[in-house]
């Protein structure tokens, strides 16, 4: 469901403790979709690697997402609903997409300094440097 801002965001504490609904926000504006599979299996990896995600980028307005800055896709998930670019500077590329997987991510976009998950299942794409970093981890990866 779409909030105005993550302020009125039916947020629970105490089921997703790692997070706030501020880094799930629109990082322009505020605007806020909220998508439990999806704050719930993020939670899930967050505890099964017992280490800190950091998400770069999450939800964004349609404003945020064309800004010459992200530069986002036209029907970018971002923008639809909820997805997560997560910093793997902190993590094991091979140990980090294993917990994605077992905690039902199914869709993947490569680049050099963080992975794109979003709900939907079975994508893949890289950028010439992601196909370097995640090249043998992820399968399916394109070229």
């Amino acid at each position: 469901m779409l909030y105005e801002h993550y302020s009125q965001a039916p947020w629970e504490e105490a089921r997703w403790p790692n997070f706030s609904p501020a880094e799930m926000a629109c990082r322009h504006c505020g605007e806020y979709y909220h998508f439990e599979w999806m704050l719930d299996a993020i939670q899930t990896v967050r505890r099964n690697l017992n280490r800190p995600i950091i998400i770069n980028s999450a939800h964004r307005c349609p404003l945020h997402n064309a800004s010459a800055v992200i530069r986002g896709a036209a029907l970018s998930e971002h923008k639809v609903r909820l997805a997560l670019d997560i910093a793997i500077g902190n993590h094991n590329p091979l140990r980090l997409y294993q917990a994605l997987c077992k905690a039902g991510f199914d869709t993947f976009g490569a680049y050099g300094s963080f992975i794109h998950v979003d709900a939907r299942k079975g994508r893949r794409w890289s950028t010439n440097l992601g196909k370097k970093v995640w090249k043998g981890i992820i399968d399916g990866l394109p070229g």
